[in-house]
């Protein structure tokens, strides 16, 4: 059981990305610079569920505790923002380098959120498709002492799509700077752990490889440290990260944030995150519904990833999302 303790101890923020794809002043600025990288920067990349204003409303009511929240995004701003005035708009030019903007990429976003005015040390990113549907506690995210709580359950990358090239990238600079022996030795009980079941199987099928071949990543809202991703980006991946501040897409060459994420998974800086924190579901037609209906009544935390290719089907799937929400956490006012 997770222990609850008072936020006294140190503030946690928030922070959740935002691009409103049917914004026709945002798509010609998109369509300028997009050349030939398609394949990674689909429509689906940019475009609103049409419930993200319950990403808003439910923050505020399963998690009243929360320091400040930060809604990262391009010149664009929700109408319905003003109705909650916790929140605090941040727009690219306030964290990234105007020579590299507009950027469209959002592993780009991301490893410049640190630089957020009077961002806490403590923050949760989150993604605009992931949901609290229930109360958290502080202890969802960090330990008692300040240390994230993240997933260390070892995965072996698998090139099954273009996305794939991405973690890989991670691990061949984290591998240059942690032995996965040494990892090992000193975090077997963190790898190997009751709160993980039978994903524990997944981590003994990776230990052969005498490298690190990934982590299984749950898609949950990101427990950070701002001095990580400082230290990351100011000194050990320096030159890493002023590349991907020129990547205005994604491309087969990006890393993310995830790279932040397991550095301090590597440096033995955090605690284990229960595998039943939260889940992933896929909406790619109306048989995932039922799925998505079902997860929001059971998890804390629910990530709802647009797999719809067909933007007749979109329209309808949107929609019916849209009740499930409206009938599990209200309508909106």
């Amino acid at each position: 059981m997770l222990m609850e303790y008072s936020t006294k101890k140190f503030k946690i923020d928030f922070v959740v990305l935002w691009v409103d794809g049917t914004d026709e002043k945002w798509q010609k600025k998109k369509n300028k610079y997009l050349l030939e990288q398609k394949k990674l920067n689909n429509t689906n990349r940019y475009r609103d569920m049409g419930v993200f204003e319950y990403w808003f409303k439910n923050v505020f009511r399963f998690a009243p505790w929360v320091n400040n929240v930060y809604l990262v995004t391009d010149h664009q701003t929700p109408d319905f923002i003003k109705k909650y005035p916790k929140v605090i708009v941040i727009d690219h030019e306030q964290i990234i380098n105007r020579k590299y903007l507009p950027t469209f990429n959002s592993n780009t976003i991301e490893l410049n959120i640190w630089k957020i005015p009077n961002l806490e040390e403590h923050f949760v990113l989150f993604n605009d498709d992931t949901y609290l549907s229930n109360f958290v506690q502080p202890a969802d995210f960090f330990s008692t002492t300040g240390k994230p709580r993240l997933t260390s359950i070892l995965n072996v990358i698998q090139p099954s799509d273009e996305f794939s090239y991405i973690p890989f990238n991670n691990m061949e600079l984290l591998n240059k700077h942690f032995s996965k022996k040494d990892f090992l030795r000193t975090s077997w009980k963190k790898v190997f752990n009751i709160a993980y079941g039978k994903r524990n199987f997944q981590s003994l099928l990776a230990l052969p490889y005498p490298s690190i071949t990934g982590f299984y990543e749950d898609h949950l809202p990101a427990p950070h440290l701002k001095s990580t991703f400082k230290k990351l980006a100011t000194s050990v991946f320096k030159d890493e990260f002023e590349k991907q501040n020129k990547r205005r897409f994604r491309t087969k060459q990006d890393i993310s944030q995830w790279l932040v994420k397991e550095f301090n998974i590597l440096n033995n800086n955090y605690v284990v995150r229960p595998i039943k924190a939260g889940t992933l579901c896929r909406l790619q037609n109306t048989r995932d519904l039922s799925i998505i209906k079902k997860s929001l009544k059971t998890y804390k935390m629910v990530c709802i990833n647009d797999n719809v290719i067909s933007n007749k089907s979109w329209i309808t799937l949107k929609e019916k999302l849209k009740e499930i929400f409206e009938k599990d956490f209200g309508e909106l006012q």
